[in-house]
């Protein structure tokens, strides 16, 4: 695992020496104002490019860390993510669910917003559902966001209405879903 700003030319040597056939990074968000005002991230896109880039050029796949479901997020702003994920085309993604811990900035913001109480237990849901009740972004918004993140990031762009499509859980949703996950592009 490492930051995008720390893959360089001086350490893609060190990474080379050592045998790493895969480096994953934290993207979050793709949202630059969810990365910044909830995540408390200023890393430049630039430095995503630069290090999936220098990673494919060496051989070493790439594999990006994701969350949705932030507070205050919008289905915009989770596009924001994918679209990003789509532009730089890591070897690997990972789509997780986010759950706002106590003690966080997160979990606060969440509160404050109204979109869990102080007494909710989270820990059923850890990743798999989301406990924040948005009006935005509704935890079966979320939950089907991160069912199908993977395909919108790796599909052309006109699949993405067939796509959201499979965001629903109906049998026919799921039977368009399995269709595209097991599609030539999805295999790449």
């Amino acid at each position: 695992m490492a930051r995008p700003e720390a893959i360089t030319t001086h350490t893609m040597e060190v990474l080379k020496k050592i045998k790493t056939v895969m480096v994953m990074m934290g993207l979050e968000s793709g949202s630059k104002e969810i990365r910044e005002k909830i995540c408390k991230r200023f890393m430049n896109e630039k430095f995503l490019f630069k290090a999936v880039k220098l990673l494919r050029e060496n051989n070493v796949d790439s594999s990006m860390y994701n969350i949705v479901g932030f507070p205050t997020e919008t289905r915009k702003q989770v596009f924001e993510t994918i679209k990003l994920n789509h532009a730089l085309k890591p070897n690997r993604m990972t789509v997780k669910i986010l759950c706002p811990f106590e003690g966080t900035e997160m979990r606060d913001l969440a509160i404050e917003k109204g979109y869990i109480t102080d007494e909710d237990d989270i820990t059923a849901m850890y990743y798999d559902e989301s406990c924040l009740d948005m009006p935005q972004l509704s935890p079966e918004d979320i939950k089907g966001l991160r069912k199908t993140f993977i395909l919108y990031a790796k599909s052309p762009k006109f699949m993405w209405p067939l796509i959201k499509i499979c965001e629903n859980e109906t049998p026919f949703a799921n039977k368009i879903y399995k269709a595209l996950s097991n599609s030539y592009w999805m295999k790449k």
